[in-house]
């Protein structure tokens, strides 16, 4: 016996549109806080600083982003999140969700990475690389920010806003 799709919604997930519109007012709203994390890192390794004054202020604004990155994951990847309402709206973007997931587990592993090697290692030794490895991360996630605006606007015809 073949199942049917189920024709009541799922829990916690937006019904209507007035549900949809508070449900991406709130993402909004953790973009711009995002941003400004990566706003803070490009800030911290653009810094005059030196040495242990350098590594402490890129530690802070990686500690500072890797908070945010959670929090997307949870915004984005919950039960009640992003990816399971684009998945229930547009089931033909399942792909694209799950390569934003993907992405979700490399970043956090990334910033991880930096913040031990910031608190463990001397930073001075290879500075070059650090920076390198930071900046590279940094794109990454600004593709990562389009991408989900593109996923948004694909599901649903809405602009999220927001740059990078």
């Amino acid at each position: 016996m073949d199942e049917q799709p189920s024709s009541e919604p799922e829990a916690g997930l937006p019904t209507d549109a007035a549900d949809l519109a508070a449900h991406l007012a709130r993402v909004r709203a953790h973009r711009a806080e995002l941003a400004e994390s990566l706003h803070a890192v490009d800030d911290a390794l653009a810094s005059d600083a030196q040495g242990a004054a350098w590594a402490e202020r890129l530690e802070t604004a990686l500690a500072e982003l890797g908070h945010d990155l959670r929090d997307h994951v949870e915004i984005t990847e919950g039960d009640q999140g992003l990816y399971a309402l684009v998945r229930r709206d547009s089931p033909r973007l399942a792909t694209p969700v799950e390569r934003l997931v993907t992405e979700h587990a490399r970043h956090r592993a990334q910033v991880d990475g930096l913040l031990a090697a910031l608190e463990h290692d001397d930073v001075d030794s290879d500075l070059p690389a650090l920076r390198a490895e930071v900046t590279a991360l940094l794109a990454q996630l600004r593709l990562h920010r389009q991408r989900g605006r593109d996923l948004v606007h694909e599901a649903y015809d809405i602009d999220l806003g927001g740059s990078g």
